[in-house]
Order: C-alpha cells, then sequence, then structure tokens
C-alpha cells in the first residue's frame, strides 16, 4: 500500500514538474522564432548574447525556490505547519530583497559581460534593449522560476504548471503584438517576457495568502 502511494505520488509530482520545465523552455524559444522572423540574425545574436545573463538571474531564483521548497517541506513533515511558513516567508522576502542588488549589479555590468561575449556594434545595442527591460523587472524574473517550485512543495503541482502555461500564453500573444505589430526589436520581447513572468510571480504570491494554501501566509503573523 506504501509502495503504491509514494508510486502514485512520484507520478502526481513528475508529469507537471517535467510540463512546467518544458514550458519554462518556450520563453526563449518563442522570443527566438519572433525575433528570428522579423529581425533576422542580428536579433538573434543580440538575444542569444543576453540570455546568459538572464540565465544567472533565473539560477539564482531556482536556487531560492529549490531551497525554501525543501527546508518548508521538512518542516511539514515533521508537523511544525508554524516553521513552514516561517521558512517560506523568509524565501519570499528574499527573493524581494535580492532583486534590487542584482538590477544595480546588473545595471552597472551588463556592458562589461556582453563585451566579454564578443558583443559590439548593433548586436551589442539590442542585446542591451533586451536586457534594460529584464533587468527592471528582475524580481519577476526570479519569482517566476522560484514561485512555481514553493507551489509545488505546498502540495500544488498541478497549479504551478498552470501558472507557467499561463505565463508560456501571455508570452506568445505579447510577442506577436509587441514585435510583430508595433516592430518594438528586443525591447518588445523583452516586455513581453517580463509581463508574463510578472503574471506568474503575482498570481503564484497570492496564492500564498489565500485559503487554498497548506501554507498560508498573512500579513500579521503567520
Amino acid at each position: 500500500m506504501t509502495e503504491k502511494s509514494i508510486y502514485k505520488q512520484f507520478w502526481r509530482y513528475a508529469v507537471p514538474t517535467v510540463a512546467a520545465m518544458l514550458v519554462n523552455g518556450l520563453y526563449q524559444v518563442v522570443d527566438g522564432i519572433f525575433i528570428g522572423q522579423y529581425m533576422g540574425g542580428d536579433g538573434l545574436a543580440g538575444i542569444n548574447l543576453a540570455w546568459p545573463i538572464i540565465g544567472t538571474i533565473l539560477g539564482l531564483g531556482m536556487m531560492i525556490g529549490v531551497g525554501t521548497g525543501a527546508l518548508a517541506s521538512i518542516k511539514q513533515g515533521e508537523g511544525d505547519l508554524s516553521q513552514a511558513k516561517n521558512t517560506l516567508a523568509t524565501g519570499l522576502i528574499s527573493l524581494i530583497a535580492l532583486s534590487p542588488i542584482i538590477a544595480v549589479i546588473l545595471w552597472q555590468y551588463s556592458h562589461v559581460f556582453l563585451s566579454i561575449q564578443g558583443a559590439e556594434g548593433r548586436v551589442h545595442d539590442l542585446a542591451m534593449q533586451y536586457l534594460d527591460i529584464l533587468i527592471i523587472g528582475g524580481i519577476f524574473t526570479l519569482g517566476s522560476i522560484a514561485v512555481p517550485f514553493l507551489l509545488r512543495n505546498d502540495d500544488s503541482p498541478n497549479t504551478a504548471t498552470m501558472l507557467m502555461v499561463l505565463g508560456a500564453i501571455i508570452n506568445i500573444a505579447l510577442d506577436y503584438w509587441f514585435i510583430a505589430i508595433l516592430d518594438w526589436e528586443l525591447r518588445g520581447a523583452a516586455l513581453a517576457t517580463a509581463i508574463a513572468q510578472a503574471v506568474v510571480t503575482l498570481l503564484g504570491f497570492a496564492y500564498f495568502f489565500s485559503s487554498k494554501a497548506k501554507m498560508r501566509l498573512t500579513f500579521g503573523r503567520s
């Protein structure tokens, strides 16, 4: 009975998690499709040079999401729901606190990171278009990768996946509008991504203050 339960739980979490990771990869793929179609080689080069820097932000978000989720799950397993909530709150506050630090560093040195990769001329300018928007929206870049991990650890893997699917749909629609219709180049691609990530982050944050959350947070004491 226990083995069957573990097997069922494994697939309950594994399938949505794999699906969510595939959906998350769509952000870069969809941006690349629209940019390649409407901007050509320079646009693709610009976004490819920008993404390693954005990947660093995503890595930090994943670190906070996975670490916080694991610690919160341990406390839930021990039956200490209050400490689990405190751990979750600490993780969310860490995301907020880390965002301006990352933004300042990247705002000052992003051009250096691009130059190290060999970016110059129009390609450099296009990459900076992309980075300028996503640096400002860094908290949403962090949150879009961290919050789904926290949702899964709150026993809501399907909710996490649905949020990421919603973000991908918004990203595709806005990519078409900003790039194909308004011709905003990489600035438009970045804005589409930032808005999609903001929706995922804000809805994920809201979930933890709703009655659906097992580790429900309040604005007073948790």
